[in-house]
């Protein structure tokens, strides 16, 4: 009896023994995928007016048109949706037969506010201004003066 119990012992430590060696002599491998890098994009519009917008705007007279193109380009790396505004102030643009000014992108007309225009990374948009004098301005206008500041605002398209 002594005996078939030692037996029976043997044989449990034996079966343990190989469970216990059998969990640690598996195969493992393991890989790592390092130097993942992520950068964010960037939205930069910019403006550029070929000269000095001043320089031929002065003695305007009745009649007169005054022409100008901006251009428009997307310096970023992302693709961006863009608004023109324009804020006009002065006495030129006011009264009775004020100067007129007049948006174009491809030859038409928009009024400046909601445009969304979109410009892909490197793209460039041609925008025209045209401010008239009209011919019915009288006297009220002569040294009359006035500004205009044309303001371009951007956003990202992407997820938006």
């Amino acid at each position: 009896m002594k005996k078939r119990i030692a037996v029976g012992l043997a044989t449990v430590g034996l079966i343990s023994t190989l469970i216990g060696g059998a969990t640690f002599s598996i195969f493992t491998d393991s890989a790592t995928n390092s130097g993942n890098t992520f950068k964010a994009g960037k939205i930069d519009i910019n403006s550029q007016v070929a000269q000095e917008w001043t320089v031929g705007c002065d003695n305007m007279a009745p009649g007169d048109v005054k022409v100008e193109k901006l251009t428009v380009s997307n310096d970023g790396t992302l693709e961006l949706r863009y608004d023109v505004s324009a804020d006009i102030q002065g006495a030129l643009f006011g009264g009775a037969n004020p100067t007129q000014v007049k948006f174009l992108k491809d030859g038409e007309e928009f009024t400046p506010g909601d445009n969304n225009f979109v410009l892909a990374p490197g793209e460039s948009d041609e925008i025209t201004v045209e401010v008239t004098m009209p011919k019915d301005a009288g006297n009220e206008y002569q040294e009359a003066t006035g500004s205009i500041d044309i303001n371009f605002a951007a956003e990202q398209t992407a997820n938006n």
